[in-house]
């Protein structure tokens, strides 16, 4: 930056920005696990879980689980954990 310019402030952004929660990235992870056939993503919602366990909303990822037909790829994620 030139000596005699000023650093310029940033304006807010204007527009809508989404957010996935915590849960519907699991929900996600466990859908990319079921599409690749590979344990990466059921490694991360086993570190997600580890780290968010408390906080995230179980029901409502046992309520998608149910519905988008990933008990399988949830059960697997479950026993990684417990195998820690």
């Amino acid at each position: 930056m030139a000596a005699n310019t000023a650093p310029q402030r940033c304006r807010p952004c204007v527009h809508r920005r989404w957010i996935a929660s915590p849960e519907d990235t699991i929900i996600a992870k466990l859908e990319w696990a079921v599409a690749s056939g590979a344990d990466r993503q059921l490694n991360d919602v086993t570190a997600m879980l580890d780290i968010g366990g408390h906080s995230l909303d179980l029901a409502y990822i046992d309520r998608w689980v149910a519905g988008l037909g990933l008990q399988a790829a949830w059960s697997r994620s479950q026993a990684l954990r417990s195998a820690d």
